[in-house]
């Protein structure tokens, strides 16, 4: 079984790793002085407010099998 050494934590995990982005594309464009407006940054859920309007972003996860194996690679955006 593959093992990996995480970034986040440094420890060293069995299977493979999660390919995930810390922030919704959306966020990572912003201006400097637009990121004010992020009312909620954490790992599963983003909020942005422009105005009266509230933008929601939610992290999801595809699976994809990998053949020949019973194991599957996670993207997360």
């Amino acid at each position: 079984m593959p093992s990996f050494k995480c970034a986040s934590c440094s420890q060293v995990h069995d299977g493979l790793p999660e390919l995930a982005v810390p922030e919704p594309y959306f966020v990572g464009c912003l201006e400097p002085n637009a990121k004010s407006k992020v009312e909620r940054l954490g790992t599963e859920i983003c909020v942005f407010r422009d105005g009266d309007v509230r933008h929601f972003f939610l992290r999801g996860a595809l699976g994809i099998p990998i053949s020949g194996t019973e194991e599957t690679w996670s993207y997360a955006a």
